[in-house]
């Protein structure tokens, strides 16, 4: 949308001219007028091709400009830069500085930003500090990140950041500059530029039917974790782009596989990630614990109690919810600890299959819970189901359904008059 500045930017430009240093007026008031009557759209070629600074979508332009310029203020040499960036809606905000051989003149002009100030700001530094690390992150993986900031006397703002994947070994300075020297550092794997979009294509439940393992980053040339079946169901947590400027970019999946002995993260091609079919696996739920039941996604309760959880490994995957006045538990070998939690076992669908508790928190739908008198809890269940021999779990087991068994332990090793329900199993 065009936006027509007439007046209001007259008034700014005979505010600037007030402000303006008298031993350089002429190349101020010049790049001034420049910024002033830029028109509200252009391209980014024009912008390249004018020896504007710029960061878009992290594709890089003319940072050998910023770097020129730098050396002018250190050497105490008038200069100006202009510096483009991007915000996360894709609206341009311009940066002019100038330096009159004493100070930096800062001028942000956020007039095409629909969600900034839309007006341009004045502020001052006296030197320009760069900051670069070599880092290496889950999504980007090793990479040189270099942050330009302009420095005054109660302000340090960040001017621009660039991030570039070191595919070469050669330093980013000379990456940006064509020189080709081996200078920077020398990472082992050659890694390409890949991404995370802000709209990511959709996760969730995806069945691998790819031959190769999952890789520790998004490449077919990447280490593989571990030997991986064909067929295997995994959770797709998130999608990142290789290749962003080519025009075959790929598309692969960091993606969380189940699996009994272990969890593991890692990357598979997006294409050998389809949705599988989960009739086959279709829980029916009779019964429910605190509101839970048999065939919920893990999620669920994740989201619905909202408390730390363990996840344990023992033939299966359990994820454990200690009540919220649980004590940290150190690594062990044995599940129940003396926490009391909800328990949910989860198979390759991330449903859960068994759900149990050992805490009064959680209640059956039919109102029994942990700590109520065992006698009156096995009468109702006498009267409505019928007593299951299924006693892999506990000793007092009901049948609910065709498919589905609720199991009691008690407090006493017979049952009493005194005996009290101990943990209830859902199965």
């Amino acid at each position: 949308m065009k936006k027509a500045y007439g007046l209001g930017a007259l008034i700014i430009f005979l505010v600037f001219l007030l402000l303006r240093c008298s031993t350089n007026k002429d190349s101020i008031d010049k790049e001034i007028q420049q910024l002033l009557m830029l028109p509200d759209e252009f391209t980014s070629e024009w912008a390249i091709e004018n020896d504007y600074v710029m960061n878009e979508l992290e594709n890089y332009s003319n940072i050998n400009v910023l770097d020129e310029f730098i050396k002018n203020v250190n050497d105490g040499l008038e200069s100006h830069v202009r510096i483009i960036n991007f915000t996360d809606e894709g609206d341009i905000v311009i940066n002019l500085l100038i330096y009159n051989g004493e100070q930096i003149e800062s001028y942000l002009d956020t007039r095409r930003d629909e969600f900034g100030s839309q007006t341009i700001i004045k502020t001052q530094g006296h030197k320009i500090e760069v900051s670069e690390d070599d880092i290496i992150e889950h999504f980007i993986g090793p990479h040189v990140r270099k942050e330009y900031y302009l420095v005054g006397d109660n302000q340090r703002r960040l001017l621009i950041r660039v991030r570039i994947t070191n595919k070469t070994g050669v330093s980013m300075e000379n990456q940006l500059s064509g020189n080709k020297k081996d200078e920077g550092p020398n990472f082992q794997n050659d890694l390409p530029e890949y991404r995370i979009w802000k709209y990511s294509e959709m996760s969730g439940i995806r069945k691998y039917i790819g031959e190769a393992p999952l890789r520790i980053y998004p490449s077919h040339d990447a280490p593989a974790l571990s030997p991986f079946n064909s067929e295997k169901i995994v959770n797709c947590i998130y999608t990142v782009t290789l290749n962003i400027s080519s025009p075959e970019p790929e598309v692969w999946g960091m993606v969380l596989e189940n699996n009994h002995d272990t969890t593991k993260v890692g990357f598979a091609p997006i294409e050998d990630l389809v949705v599988p079919d989960e009739s086959e696996h279709k829980i029916i739920p009779a019964e429910s614990l605190g509101g839970f039941k048999r065939g919920d996604r893990i999620e669920k309760l994740i989201g619905t109690l909202d408390r730390d959880y363990s996840v344990i490994h023992e033939m299966v995957c359990i994820y454990s919810f200690p009540d919220d006045n649980h004590e940290p538990v150190d690594p062990r070998e044995d599940i129940f600890s003396e926490n009391r939690s909800i328990d949910a076992f989860v198979n390759d669908y991330y449903q859960v299959t068994l759900i149990r508790t050992d805490s009064p928190q959680f209640q059956l739908a039919c109102g029994f819970k942990v700590g109520d008198k065992a006698s009156d809890v096995f009468r109702y269940f006498e009267e409505h189901y019928t007593a299951s021999d299924d006693n892999y779990y506990a000793n007092y087991n009901y049948s609910l359904s065709q498919d589905e068994v609720v199991s009691f332990r008690i407090n006493t090793p017979e049952l009493v008059d005194e005996s009290l329900i101990e943990s209830i199993w859902i199965h």
